[in-house]
């Protein structure tokens, strides 16, 4: 493991043991979590969760989902901040919506950040986290051309989809 990344655990550890914050964090994310599960049963998400995981099949479903956040604004123990788009052709193929969650009543102070995606973006994440964002060494240039074009091809792929829906 990386050093610099093994001391930002440790650093973040002794932060999330003080003052019970650890459990408030996990209260908070069980309680964004219900909020998800509840809302793939309401009638304008139908079909658009797929999971307790911000992952939908298509694209305009993350369209759904983005407005929806929007019109409800949160609920007693939090609240959505304006989602935040990542466009893939300015980020290295990656593309999701974030959101960041804001703690309120026995949250408060807290927050947290959902990343919306669609499953595609969501297996290709799953499968890059580790050369990406915890890399042993440099990336060979060459890799990081490659892998933004497999990113782009998915992301291609996704928009694709919309004609089978």
């Amino acid at each position: 493991m990386n050093r610099v990344y093994s001391g930002e655990l440790l650093r973040v550890s002794k932060y999330m043991d003080q003052g019970g914050k650890r459990k408030k964090y996990k209260d908070l994310q069980n309680s964004v979590k219900l909020f998800f599960q509840q809302a793939r049963y309401r009638q304008e998400l139908s079909g658009c969760v797929q999971s307790a995981s911000v992952i939908c099949y298509y694209p305009s479903d993350l369209e759904k989902l983005v407005d929806f956040i929007k019109v409800i604004g949160g609920t007693a123990d939090f609240s959505f901040r304006e989602p935040d788009y990542r466009d893939p052709q300015k980020s290295a193929g990656y593309s999701a919506y974030h959101v960041v969650v804001d703690g309120a009543g026995r949250f408060a102070g807290l927050k947290c950040e959902l990343q919306l995606k669609t499953i595609l973006t969501q297996a290709w994440g799953t499968k890059t986290h580790d050369l990406t964002y915890k890399p042993a060494g440099s990336i060979d240039q060459r890799l990081t051309i490659h892998m933004q074009k497999l990113a782009q091809t998915l992301n291609l792929l996704d928009e694709q989809s919309e004609l089978l829906k």
